[in-house]
């Protein structure tokens, strides 16, 4: 990201972060005498909660290395003599009820975006769940369906 983009989003977390800091050596300061376990347990939680804080604030950018997940899983192995896809098996589950709350072109696109996903086509299974049964709704899955089906993927009709 431009340093021009990253900065702007500093300024609010350095301002929480004076804050939790203002705090924290105000309560330190100001200690109850009558219940001094439960101010000692403020104490522990806030510093806790607050480097908690301070490590998601951290911007870490996870990718995938394919090649070594397909070395991993799908090369015949001692445990795997097949060679097939030693990878988990995933069941998603896409729910929606009301094509005006939710339009069709959304389930479609997120249908279309879980099947296109890089992984074993035996392993990943998309479920619908249509509590409205909207002819709608339905049109716009068959027509992702039968996109997905064109293009070479294993989808199978709603």
């Amino acid at each position: 990201m431009p340093p021009n983009i990253i900065t702007p989003s500093w300024l609010p977390i350095a301002i929480k972060f004076v804050v939790l800091c203002f705090f924290l050596r105000w309560c330190i300061k100001h200690p109850n005498e009558e219940t001094m376990w439960l101010w000692f347990m403020l104490i522990v939680c806030e510093f806790w909660f607050g480097f908690s804080w301070i490590l998601d604030q951290i911007p870490i950018n996870h990718s995938s290395d394919l090649a070594v997940l397909r070395d991993k899983f799908d090369r015949p192995t001692p445990n795997n003599p097949t060679g097939r896809s030693n990878l988990p098996s995933i069941d998603l589950f896409i729910s929606t009820a009301n094509p005006e709350k939710q339009p069709p072109l959304v389930t479609a696109n997120t249908i279309i975006s879980i099947l296109a996903v890089d992984y074993s086509v035996e392993k990943l299974t998309c479920y619908i769940l249509d509590d409205d049964g909207a002819l709608l709704t339905f049109e716009a899955t068959a027509e992702a369906c039968s996109l997905l089906l064109e293009t070479g993927h294993r989808a199978q009709k709603p």
